[in-house]
């Protein structure tokens, strides 16, 4: 049998049909239930008062009554997306050159004590401290009720370590050794062959980073307390739970001067996703080729 173009065995060809028909069907399990939810959010008030279950959204039928009340909120939008892309910039930042000073010198084996360091750094990935502590050391540390509250403490995670350490030992040392030869030094070694090498864990980091410092949610409820310092995921929380209550939906339902909650929640959901959906679908292809690299190389 020919399949595009290229002759197929019985069995090959059986096979990449049962294979094609079940990564369509894990596919639309995931994609659905994100469009179910975009097109809750451009319903029109007919659609909602039905209860129609809405799968994807109607062309002729669009609704941006949502999106224009919640962008519409001026400075309450604003500052916290500020908020939010600075978290995320700096975040990212600080942890990708925190990261990548402390795994490069751990990736080298005549380095003294590098496996009790080692797991020294990962026994918090096996036994979490919990709340309370991680709690006082942000109050003890004056951090309350600012921005770097939701930076500091999330820096140098043993996750990221684990990854960089992997890679750095799947680079080949004669390239370092040769280098060194010709008389480089640590410096000049590590920002002209080691870093241009490590392109693909980079970048696969800075996306795991950003994607964490963007959604981070419940260390802004923890620890942020300012409503100038609130966050993106924190306003829309704060706006969720605002028209949630009763009287909200009393009123929406009566009058309707204002979105549903229902509404409200899913567009929330999309706010706050879509940034970072169009960032990881530019940047996929870094994260899978360093995972992939750091994992079976190391």
């Amino acid at each position: 049998m020919k399949l595009f173009g290229k002759r197929k065995t019985v069995g090959e060809f059986y096979f990449f049909i049962l294979n094609t028909v079940i990564l369509s069907i894990i596919g639309l399990a995931m994609i659905l239930p994100f469009t179910h939810v975009l097109a809750i959010s451009l319903a029109n008030q007919v659609q909602l008062a039905h209860s129609q279950l809405i799968l994807f959204p109607n062309p002729l039928h669009l609704n941006f009554k949502v999106y224009a009340f919640i962008f519409s909120r001026g400075e309450t939008f604003l500052r916290p997306f500020y908020n939010t892309v600075f978290v995320t910039v700096v975040g990212t930042f600080l942890d990708l050159v925190l990261v990548l000073i402390t795994a490069y010198p751990l990736s080298k084996s005549k380095l003294k004590y590098a496996r009790p360091l080692l797991l020294f750094m990962f026994l918090p990935m096996l036994f979490n401290p919990g709340i309370i502590p991680r709690y006082l050391v942000v109050r003890s540390t004056g951090l309350m009720d600012s921005l770097w509250a939701l930076i500091v403490p999330s820096l140098a995670g043993a996750y990221g370590i684990l990854l960089a350490v992997n890679f750095f030992r799947s680079l080949p040392p004669e390239i370092e050794e040769s280098a060194m030869m010709d008389g480089a030094g640590y410096l000049t070694v590590i920002t002209r062959i080691v870093l241009p090498l490590s392109k693909p864990i980079m970048a696969t980091l800075a996306i795991l980073m950003s994607v964490s410092y963007w959604n981070i949610l419940f260390d802004a409820v923890l620890f942020v307390s300012s409503q100038s310092r609130w966050t993106l995921q924190l306003m829309l929380y704060q706006l969720v739970a605002q028209f949630a209550t009763p009287a909200a939906i009393i009123n929406a339902n009566s009058i309707g001067s204002m979105p549903a909650p229902e509404q409200i929640r899913m567009t929330a959901v999309i706010v706050t996703t879509l940034p970072i959906l169009v960032l990881y679908a530019f940047c996929q292809k870094y994260l899978v080729r360093g995972i992939t690299v750091a994992a079976v190389k190391g």
